[in-house]
């Protein structure tokens, strides 16, 4: 199965779609297609929506829409995590998430020094989701000793 989604998706990238590099993003593009074929009660489409916002083997750098993406259909925002692939040290990473512009995270997304995964403290303060909203994922805070890796960020719907 997994070779029918590679051959998908380079065919997408053939057809002039913007592609995602690196193996960490193929492998949330693969979760994606499997997350539709196993859900058909979805109507199709996704409960979450996995983002890597970095790949696997770059130090994660601060800034601005580390990731920018569009949404193509009305949703409700039911929750949001995040992960690494390599914890940071020495302080804790945060991301934010905007709609529009504006932050939907309050407190931000924080995954504490060592850990691996978000504390699952921060809440989402505009839930609502509609065509042609623009996201864009900020990196605030980064680890001071080792920033951390392959950060991942998943949005859940309904």
């Amino acid at each position: 199965m997994a070779g029918e989604y590679k051959a998908l998706y380079q065919q997408s990238c053939d057809s002039g779609f913007t592609c995602l590099s690196g193996d960490a993003r193929w492998s949330v593009f693969l979760e994606l297609l499997n997350q539709i074929k196993d859900n058909p009660s979805s109507g199709g489409g996704p409960s979450f929506l996995p983002l890597a916002v970095s790949d696997e083997l770059l130090d994660l750098t601060t800034g601005l829409a580390k990731l920018t993406f569009r949404s193509y259909i009305n949703a409700t925002i039911t929750g949001i995590r995040a992960s690494v692939t390599g914890a940071p040290t020495g302080s804790n990473i945060e991301v934010n998430i905007n709609k529009n512009g504006v932050s939907i995270t309050g407190p931000v997304l924080t995954i504490l020094a060592t850990a691996e995964e978000d504390d699952e403290t921060a809440v989402i303060t505009d839930t609502a989701i509609a065509v042609g909203d623009e996201f864009t994922i900020d990196i605030d805070a980064i680890g001071s000793v080792e920033p951390g890796i392959g950060l991942k960020v998943w949005i859940n719907l309904s």
